[in-house]
């Protein structure tokens, strides 16, 4: 009703009695998003929550953007019955690095496009709910928004380190853990500073390594935003169940995520050029999107999209926290 009526955002001259309501009906949506209610009525609520004024300022603000610490180690890469992702043992990361906790969503992409001057590739990208993951982006978009965050970031990234696309290894890594996790998920913010795995946060061994969904190998249920359940995209959590082990959102679901990869035939090797930056070899897009059929939203599954395809309302990204050259 609030929304219907144009009462949604803040009004400096409603009258205190009324903004306490309007402040308790926002606080509302935020408390439906991890409810029983069907995944259309929490997906709805994201999207009033984002009218009456969301409070997560880590999906408006990049400086408040949640990452969650990826220990360096062998993890499983692909999938025993994938022609495409043959499974194998993956030993190229072997240092830490830190992945965000979700996609970054229409206000970011918004607060870089103001900030740096870029021009989107098309100005779509630009019109979703601001907490929603920003879509319509191509892969020089995301390329050139991680490369003003690191910028932006410079004095209080550890030396050396940048802001990145990850690899599709750095992916997968992240969706479905390595060896070895974090007993808890481990997060901050570049505020808050970075830390490591050490005595107060024991690793365990990761009871599914092999794992199809980054929540294990149930078929998903409400797990996820997929299948058009929802029929768009929706605001990160919506789907609480299905976090990976390090404690990632949506990286089943949502959207297709840009990685920083070419499309190359497996085993993955990292000094083969699937890195190399220059080109415009067809790029790696990983864990399905809203419209996605279930077996699309596996953890090894690997599309190719060329880095100028900016025509779709299924692709977004997150980007990495890594030590050049870690992807």
């Amino acid at each position: 009703m609030l929304s219907e009526a144009g009462l949604a955002k803040f009004d400096p001259n409603l009258q205190e009695r009324h903004e306490r309501k309007r402040r308790r009906v926002r606080d509302w949506q935020l408390h439906l998003l991890g409810s029983s209610l069907p995944a259309r009525e929490r997906v709805l609520a994201g999207d009033l929550l984002a009218e009456l004024g969301d409070t997560r300022q880590e999906l408006l603000d990049v400086d408040q953007m949640r990452f969650c610490l990826v220990p360096g180690g062998p993890f499983w890469m692909g999938q025993e019955d994938d022609e495409r992702a043959k499974l194998h043992r993956n030993e190229t990361l072997d240092a830490d690095y830190w992945i965000a906790q979700t996609p970054i969503t229409t206000a970011q992409f918004a607060q870089f496009v103001a900030d740096s001057g870029h021009q989107p590739s098309t100005p779509h990208s630009l019109r979703g709910k601001a907490n929603r993951p920003v879509v319509y982006v191509n892969w020089h978009d995301a390329q050139a928004f991680c490369a003003w965050l690191t910028e932006r970031w410079r004095d209080r990234l550890p030396t050396g380190w940048r802001v990145a696309l990850p690899s599709e290894a750095a992916w997968e890594k992240a969706a479905r853990g390595g060896e070895h996790i974090p007993k808890t998920p481990i997060t901050t913010t570049v505020m808050q500073g970075f830390t490591t795995v050490n005595e107060l946060d024991p690793v365990i061994e990761n009871p599914l390594p092999k794992r199809t969904f980054p929540w294990g190998d149930d078929t998903p249920n409400n797990h996820a935003n997929m299948e058009s359940i929802a029929d768009s995209t929706s605001t990160p959590g919506c789907f609480q169940s299905g976090v990976s082990p390090y404690g990632c959102a949506d990286m089943a679901g949502n959207v297709w995520e840009w990685t920083h990869s070419k499309y190359q035939a497996y085993p993955y090797q990292e000094d083969d050029g699937r890195e190399d930056e220059t080109g415009q070899d067809d790029r790696v897009v990983r864990g399905g999107s809203w419209a996605s059929a279930i077996v699309n939203a596996r953890c090894a599954v690997r599309f190719r999209n060329h880095p100028d395809y900016n025509v779709s309302d299924h692709n977004g990204f997150r980007v990495v926290l890594v030590a050049a050259p870690v992807l």
